[in-house]
């Protein structure tokens, strides 16, 4: 069964909408890439200085692919000064769906 990964970005305080603006444009990319069913980046109501996305991929290992292509390309460079420490994976399976 298909697996949520939910990536986790510590921001620098009151850099969260910047941060958003660099994560946000790479999205569509992100959906594209083979074995990804959907992506969604969402913001902690609780916590203005963590940016999250939620995605659903065929495998972990198909998302293991994609962030190695993104580091590879230099993605995080970008937002690197925003960001607090490492961003944190959580690798969910999925085990039932109600949509």
């Amino acid at each position: 069964m298909a697996v949520i990964v939910n990536i986790q970005f510590e921001i620098v305080a009151g850099k969260r909408e910047e941060a958003l603006g660099i994560i946000n444009p790479n999205l569509p990319d992100t959906r594209s890439y083979e074995g990804c069913h959907w992506v969604h980046l969402v913001t902690p109501i609780d916590d203005e200085n963590r940016v999250e996305a939620l995605s659903m991929w065929d495998s972990k290992e198909a998302y293991e692919q994609y962030f190695q292509c993104r580091i590879d390309s230099g993605a995080f460079e970008e937002i690197g000064p925003l960001m607090v420490g490492d961003p944190v994976l959580r690798f969910l399976d999925l085990k039932a769906s109600y949509t």
